[in-house]
């Protein structure tokens, strides 16, 4: 039997007291990770931690596998179609399930954010020169405000377009060329299913639906301030998280081609990064500390998915820090 304790006995209590909640809880990674990323139906995630980069199930929340990649510095930067791209001082590194594909290492120094798509790995490094993105065999020269501090990206993994939200405005680059669309925040996430962009600005209110080219599809006024924001999948739907002015956390699940409301649920704490599984059921919020996971399953149709109650068998990573929050391990 799963063993609700901490911060997640705590969120079930508070979401049952609201109507209007459409998150589940259902476990809690009581362990400070670099990077997280959920796999494309929702049961597994992988995070980066010290040391260690390991497979997590989220219904349990505790590390299943380890990949043992070679660094003690490992940041997990990307999912897709069943692949896990992460970094570390010698390189990018591919998992592929659960496993390290040792032999498709990319020796690449100073690399800052790194995707996976249909037409290879994509990854922006700092060089001798300045910045650069490289796609495959070939790599271009982009600004050198896209290899700046807390600079965050969004890819569009069909066409190998990159988005990064710097401060000199939104790049959008390839490796034919880059451009500044517009300067509408530092949160970005792109919608594969609809081919446009959410923006916001960190503290701010006001959630943007952007084309590739900066133009503004839509904008709407969020109910506290900004966060996070999220593309639900490939369900045509953002997710922003916001901290509401009574101190509470707020996630609102939005129609991406009009803005409008369709849900919103009520967290203990707004205070987090937000990612979603390609099938949108399950929803991460990532502290620094800790990672607690939700299930999502307005407006899905995947109700035939049977998640094993059995549980896993858990592993000690290798750091040795923190507990399970998911489970007990007695």
């Amino acid at each position: 039997m799963r063993n609700l304790i901490g911060f997640g006995a705590v969120a079930t209590m508070a979401l049952g007291c609201q109507p209007e909640n459409e998150l589940r809880f259902t476990s809690t990674l009581d362990l400070e990770t670099n990077g997280v990323v959920l796999t494309d139906d929702g049961l597994d995630a992988h995070g980066g931690m010290v040391g260690t980069t390991c497979t997590i199930d989220v219904n349990w929340g505790c590390p299943t596998e380890d990949a043992d990649l070679p660094t003690e510095n490992e940041k997990v930067l990307d999912h897709f179609a069943g692949t896990t791209v992460a970094s570390s001082t010698e390189g990018l590194h591919i998992i592929r399930g659960q496993a390290w594909q040792q032999d498709e290492d990319l020796a690449v120094a100073g690399v800052v954010s790194a995707h996976l798509g249909s037409m290879g790995t994509s990854y922006i490094s700092t060089v001798d020169t300045g910045c650069e993105l490289t796609l495959g065999d070939r790599t271009a020269t982009v600004p050198s405000a896209v290899c700046g501090d807390d600079v965050r990206f969004a890819f569009d993994a069909k066409s190998g377009m990159t988005f990064a939200a710097t401060d000199d405005g939104i790049v959008r680059m390839d490796i034919e060329g880059n451009d500044v669309i517009g300067e509408y925040g530092d949160l970005i996430a792109f919608d594969e299913s609809l081919g446009h962009l959410y923006v916001a600005q960190t503290g701010g209110d006001i959630l943007y639906a952007v084309r590739p080219n900066g133009a503004e599809i839509w904008s709407a006024q969020v109910g506290g301030t900004i966060s996070s924001v999220a593309a639900r999948g490939t369900l045509g739907e953002a997710i922003v998280m916001a901290t509401a002015e009574d101190g509470k956390g707020l996630m609102e699940r939005r129609d991406g081609r009009t803005g409008e409301l369709l849900g919103r649920s009520w967290l203990p704490d707004g205070d987090s990064e937000v990612v979603v599984s390609d099938n949108g059921r399950t929803v991460a919020h990532v502290r620094p500390d800790e990672v607690h996971f939700y299930t999502l399953e307005e407006g899905t149709d995947d109700d035939d998915i049977v998640i094993d109650e059995t549980p896993p068998d858990c592993i000690v990573p290798q750091n040795g820090g923190g507990g399970f929050g998911g489970i007990s391990l007695e």
